[in-house]
């Protein structure tokens, strides 16, 4: 029924007025470009990419962020789990730490192109066709915020034309509040990623699209750790949005969920609307980490976080 009322939202109407006479009324042209270099999602191999690791010196001015709990960097306030081989970067910064030999302990930033160049040409190397580009929706709550968390996404779209490889948009509804908040802010973010990033009209558009839309993907939904009720975000609106066949979108929609979510248990919120989301979207992305072992009944969603998956084709 949803695609047959996509069909029907494309159709040029017309009025007659007279004899002969007939006024129609078309639809905007779309700012997206009609083709891509990666047409279809499926068959792919992508991974997610947050890019959310700053160091003190690269110019982002966010600190240590990702790499420290509290500001600074130090054994006590460490926060990856794995300190990071960086032989292969072009670009590092010296920490207070130290190497078991003695030597000053280095990190990357993902603030910086070098860095993303590196991280595209591994997708290269390992046959894996690109990334899904996150955008935390923390990020996004004004215009100077979602500029400045621009760099990333500005860092992958250069990468991409660098190693071939395919890029798209993804939301991770990380940071909305438990109240008083919507995510309706995704849909500035996406116009003005389309007017002045030009995301999906690059000279060779690398942007991923599925059954010739852009592919746009909203991570976070129905995770019982998470204190939003998919109710009250304004998260039909923005699937509304962005299935609609206006300029700025016309686009095909990823939802990310828990890996539970046929049956709205173990990891999954037991809320029905859910279901009603997935059936209004093109695919759905659960979230399988952590899920295949026998520790899976004793599923503490306090303990468990993060972004990506593997997308289902509807």
């Amino acid at each position: 029924m949803k695609n047959v009322a996509l069909v029907l939202s494309c159709l040029i109407t017309a009025r007659i007025f007279g004899p002969g006479l007939a006024l129609a009324q078309a639809q905007p042209q779309s700012k997206h470009s009609p083709t891509s270099q990666y047409p279809t999602y499926e068959g792919r191999v992508m991974c997610g990419y947050q890019g959310w690791f700053r160091a003190e010196g690269d110019g982002s001015g966010e600190g240590w962020t990702h790499y420290s709990e509290r500001g600074q960097l130090t054994a006590a306030t460490l926060h990856p789990d794995f300190w990071p081989d960086v032989s292969e970067y072009e670009k590092t910064y010296p920490t207070s730490l130290t190497n078991k030999d003695g030597s000053v302990a280095r990190v990357f930033s993902s603030w910086d192109q070098s860095t993303t160049d590196l991280h595209f040409r591994w997708m290269q190397e390992h046959a894996i066709d690109g990334a899904f580009v996150q955008r935390f929706f923390g990020g996004l709550r004004s215009q100077d915020g979602r500029k400045k968390s621009r760099a990333v996404l500005e860092n992958a779209i250069k990468s991409s034309e660098k190693s071939g490889r395919a890029f798209a948009v993804m939301y991770d509804l990380s940071g909305l509040r438990d109240r008083g908040e919507d995510c309706t802010a995704i849909i500035q973010d996406w116009k003005e990623l389309v007017d002045e990033l030009k995301v999906t009209t690059q000279p060779t558009n690398r942007y991923l699209y599925h059954r010739g839309k852009p592919l746009v993907v909203i991570w976070g939904l129905g995770f019982p750790d998470r204190g939003y009720d998919i109710r009250n975000i304004g998260i039909d609106k923005v699937i509304s949005f962005l299935n609609n066949a206006s300029e700025y979108v016309g686009c095909s929609v990823m939802l990310g969920v828990p890996n539970h979510f046929r049956d709205l248990n173990v990891d999954t919120n037991p809320d029905p609307y859910l279901h009603q989301l997935i059936e209004s979207v093109d695919i759905v992305m659960p979230w399988t980490v952590q899920r295949f072992t026998p520790l899976v009944h004793l599923f503490d969603a306090a303990r468990f976080e993060g972004e990506g998956g593997h997308g289902l084709v509807r």
